[in-house]
């Protein structure tokens, strides 16, 4: 756990552990994108982060269950989630714009929350099993 360390940046340590299972980076002061080479770390991670403002459309991880990013500065597009997502919290951030039936190609997703953002448009139906 790396949560409330007046971290400012991902650390380096990280790369590469690829059997790393949690990873909490909450209530730091990492700003930015992620890097590529976060989608390497971690199997099934739970993983919390805040204060990011800019993750893109295509987020890095591939075996991620549980991913966080509530309450961050995030704008833009609503991110796809991975694959294997279990639970995808996005909520209490600045995203715009419609919500993707790409959402649905994480066929695994059993919990979305994107409360409290600026989305607009219909709820794509593949979405009503969510």
């Amino acid at each position: 756990m790396l949560s409330s360390c007046n971290i400012s940046g991902f650390p380096q340590f990280l790369r590469g552990l690829q059997s790393l299972e949690f990873l909490d980076l909450s209530d730091n002061r990492i700003h930015g994108n992620i890097p590529g080479w976060m989608g390497d770390v971690g199997k099934y991670s739970l993983l919390s982060l805040i204060s990011l403002t800019d993750i893109g459309q295509q987020l890095p991880w591939k075996n991620i269950y549980y991913l966080d990013l509530s309450s961050n500065l995030i704008h833009g597009g609503l991110p796809i989630p991975p694959l294997r997502t279990l639970v995808f919290l996005i909520s209490n951030n600045s995203l715009s714009g419609e919500i993707t039936s790409l959402t649905c190609n994480a066929a695994s997703l059993g919990f979305l929350d994107l409360s409290y953002n600026n989305l607009s448009g219909i709820i794509p139906q593949c979405a009503s099993g969510i």
